[in-house]
């Protein structure tokens, strides 16, 4: 049976003998430290720094009848799922971290539920690690997925192929689809992927037509009333119990009254105005000043969306 456990010290210049020390040893939870001897390794013994964590099996040195470490690797390279999973499930940084995205390979849904948060709860450096080191096809389980930050996400929508991207399309949260959206207009991609997504959500349908005048200045007049239909009829079968609610509160200004629209923002950080400011192409507030009757008729009607649902 495997066992883990941390590298207290290995090797290192021995002043008796004027030679490097080929031994070292492990410290374990509520037991002895154990020795162990540069012939049982099988990692590299100039990675055994202190503080490394390592996993061995313990066995019995016949010369001296001592407990002493067997088959010693990083616990990163483990295999044996039984260990994996007490590890994963462990308390301790340096018995999880290492083994997370191996785990996520062959963990339960129900498992990866419980252990996820672990990872978001690291700090980014080693939240990063993790996650780059699972492959797309495990990034995009759903389990697994639903965990993962908004960049983080639509980075790996957009590696997908077109009839994978729809198919995921149908089953993405709310905020998902919206900075999507987003992220398609400001990296200017080819919008007609949106058009085949064959949208439900009548708030979604209506940004991704208002994403579509981007490209269809001409066309503002006609789109914009569409999108405002959209908007009223979505907001009179909205309450505040329905899951979007919630959702939808992240993408519109906060301090409504001093809010200034700055395109230049990082669109994850864009709320609705510097979207619409965006795919409008000039300054929004300078069309109302003129008159703009399809300007002013969207503002109007994001002002009423607001109001109503008190947003």
């Amino acid at each position: 049976m495997r066992e883990v456990g941390i590298i207290k010290w290995f090797g290192g210049f021995n002043p008796k003998i004027h030679k490097l020390n080929d031994f070292g040893y492990i410290l374990r939870e509520n037991q002895p430290d154990l020795y162990v001897n540069r012939n049982h390794l099988h990692c590299k013994a100039k990675l055994l720094t202190p503080g490394t964590a390592v996993s061995f099996e313990v066995g019995v040195n016949y010369k001296n009848n001592m407990e002493q470490a067997f088959k010693v690797k990083l616990l990163k390279s483990e295999n044996d799922i039984l260990l994996i999973k007490k590890c994963v499930f462990s308390n301790k940084e340096e018995y999880y971290v290492p083994l997370m995205a191996k785990f996520f390979q062959i963990g339960y849904s129900s498992d990866i539920e419980l252990v996820f948060p672990k990872v978001m709860n690291l700090n980014k450096e080693e939240q990063k690690k993790i996650i780059d080191s699972m492959d797309l096809n495990l990034k995009m389980r759903k389990d697994i997925f639903k965990f993962l930050d908004i960049e983080e996400q639509i980075d790996m929508l957009l590696q997908l192929t077109l009839n994978d991207f729809i198919d995921k399309w149908e089953n993405l949260s709310l905020t998902t689809k919206i900075f999507l959206i987003y992220r398609l207009c400001h990296d200017k991609y080819d919008l007609t992927i949106l058009e085949k997504t064959r949208e439900k959500n009548l708030f979604i349908r209506a940004l991704i037509i208002i994403a579509w005048v981007s490209n269809n200045q001409d066309k503002k007049s006609i789109t914009y009333k569409k999108a405002c239909e959209y908007m009223y009829k979505y907001s009179s079968e909205l309450s505040h119990t329905d899951s979007d609610y919630e959702e939808l509160k992240i993408i519109f200004p906060i301090g409504k009254y001093n809010f200034k629209v700055d395109i230049n923002k990082p669109w994850y950080q864009w709320s609705i105005l510097e979207f619409i400011q965006y795919c409008n192409c000039t300054s929004i507030l300078e069309d109302m000043d003129r008159g703009d009757k399809a300007v002013i008729m969207l503002i109007t009607a994001l002002n009423s969306f607001m109001k109503r649902l008190s947003l």
